[in-house]
């Protein structure tokens, strides 16, 4: 009986112990597979470098992020000051001038439609500047619309633009143009004219023997340069005519072309000495000269077209008009004709 107790106390205790034993087992494996788990994860560490590069790239989402805050800031306060500074700014502050001839636009657009037009130095109304300050809306003439800003200005830049072209164009009459009957070097002018253009007058003239214009200056011979055609104004012929000898309004008219004057001034003034001295080329010496030597003269200056050869007083005039320029050579083709021009009025 005791042993049988015995031995079921042993077989008690051996069950306890594999019990124990087995509840162990169980433990430790589910340790190890957790380990085994971990351990053999497919997860794996990034390298330092591609951490480095995913810190870069968020680093630049905020930066921009920042900077459309700012920019959506900023174009808000404009608007806002823009806004606050209308309300505050004067009905007289914003009457403003155009500082040139332009279209009103319905829209802020150059090519939209215009629906009006705006004459230089008109008056304004400015009613909003906009904030990017290209075009403004401004009513003018009880018509609202839309012109570019830069051709908005104030009173005080019209009134001191105005007044500083006006000084410029008032410098600039003063120095090119001379009014009518304007008296320069002895040469009375009856048009406006360069004053550029009153010099080359006399210093063509200069070359003229000095008795001579003295004599002019001491008649009532006048001198009209003139920007009009002579052949047609003044001539009653077709064509263009560098100048034109008036004897019966003692008149010489020259063509405003400064680049003719060496051709047409002393070849007409020479039509004026002609007359003065009572018809010389009407004499017989000088139309017997001018048989002779007309198809062997050749003058240097603008004559080609032989229209000295036309009659006795052309060849006189021409002839008089080389014989101041180039007397050597009136010496050398034309002997007799020099003969007369030293003889009658000295060199």
């Amino acid at each position: 009986m005791r042993r049988k107790r015995q031995l079921v106390l042993s077989v008690g205790l051996m069950v306890v112990i594999l019990v124990g034993v087995s509840v162990f087992t169980m433990t430790d494996v589910g340790a190890r597979s957790s380990e085994i788990n971990t351990s053999d994860s497919i997860y794996e560490e990034p390298e330092t470098s591609q951490v480095e590069e995913l810190n870069v790239v968020g680093q630049i989402e905020d930066e921009i992020t920042n900077q459309e805050t700012e920019y959506l800031q900023e174009v808000e306060s404009i608007q806002a000051s823009n806004g606050a500074a209308s309300s505050e700014t004067s009905t007289e502050d914003k009457i403003k001038y155009v500082n040139t001839k332009t279209y009103l636009r319905s829209e802020p657009d150059f090519e939209c439609d215009p629906n009006g037009y705006i004459d230089e130095w008109t008056e304004v109304y400015v009613i909003d500047k906009g904030w990017d300050f290209s075009y403004v809306r401004i009513t003018s003439d009880g018509v609202t619309g839309y012109v570019r800003n830069c051709f908005i200005c104030s009173e005080e830049v019209k009134d001191n633009t105005i007044e500083k072209n006006k000084a410029i164009q008032d410098e600039a009459d003063r120095k090119k143009k001379l009014a009518a009957g304007i008296t320069i070097g002895g040469i009375t002018v009856e048009d406006t004219l360069e004053k550029t253009m009153i010099d080359e007058i006399n210093s063509c003239l200069a070359n003229v023997p000095g008795n001579l214009v003295d004599g002019f200056n001491k008649s009532d011979w006048k001198i009209l340069v003139t920007y009009k055609n002579i052949a047609s104004t003044y001539g009653g012929s077709s064509g263009s005519w560098c100048g034109l000898t008036l004897t019966n309004e003692h008149k010489i008219i020259l063509e405003a072309d400064g680049s003719k004057f060496r051709s047409s001034v002393v070849h007409e003034f020479f039509h004026y000495v002609d007359y003065s001295h009572g018809w010389l080329s009407n004499t017989g010496e000088w139309k017997s000269i001018y048989e002779a030597e007309k198809d062997i003269f050749q003058p240097s200056g603008y004559s080609e077209d032989g229209h000295y050869k036309s009659s006795a007083q052309e060849f006189f005039a021409e002839v008089g008009q080389e014989y101041c320029y180039n007397p050597n050579g009136v010496l050398q083709l034309a002997p007799r004709a020099y003969a007369y021009m030293l003889n009658n009025f000295g060199y």
